[in-house]
């Protein structure tokens, strides 16, 4: 059984404009996924979702948005309520400064926390609620080796990755059944 055939016709990736995201994006299409792209850089995203329509076939949207944002999550949803995700890849990461904690303003680290913590647990939320009630579905939480102990000169990012460990494993030890 293939992964579309598996967890259904649609995969959201957050942060899926370049680089790992952009591998996920393309190997995904490949396997007959319809894609949802969501990163902050949009000539980056209408690049790859042109390069993926032309190469796949497979139905590509867009939307340009800071993951960061309280309404990040609000705004995907009208990109997706009329499609069902089966698939959440959430790769978008804030806070790869490595300086001291107090040589970054206060709003800098929040901007880290608002990414990696609270919005890795809105969209595994809402996202994972419908999935949970199909009784299919997968949700990738990518997060760093950076996240099994605290780093100095990467507190804060260190805990946001802590957080995404223990929430995929907490996640998967309730959704697995």
């Amino acid at each position: 059984m293939s992964l579309r055939e598996r967890y259904g016709d649609w995969a959201l990736i957050a942060g899926g404009s370049e680089g790992v995201g952009e591998s996920f994006a393309r190997q995904l299409a490949a396997q007959g996924f319809n894609l949802v792209l969501l990163a902050r850089k949009s000539a980056q995203l209408d690049a790859l979702a042109q390069s993926i329509r032309a190469d796949t076939g497979r139905e590509v949207r867009t939307l340009s948005l800071d993951l960061s944002r309280a309404d990040a999550l609000a705004k995907a949803r009208r990109l997706t309520d009329d499609v069902e995700i089966g698939m959440v890849v959430f790769n978008a990461g804030a806070g790869h400064t490595i300086t001291d904690f107090h040589d970054i303003p206060l709003e800098d680290w929040l901007t880290t926390l608002n990414c990696n913590v609270m919005g890795q647990t809105s969209f595994a939320h809402h996202y994972g609620a419908t999935m949970k009630r199909r009784g299919r579905g997968a949700i990738v939480l990518l997060a760093s080796m950076a996240g099994l102990a605290g780093a100095a000169r990467l507190a804060v990012y260190s805990a946001a990755k802590a957080y995404s460990i223990a929430l995929a494993e907490a996640l998967w030890g309730e959704l697995h059944p």
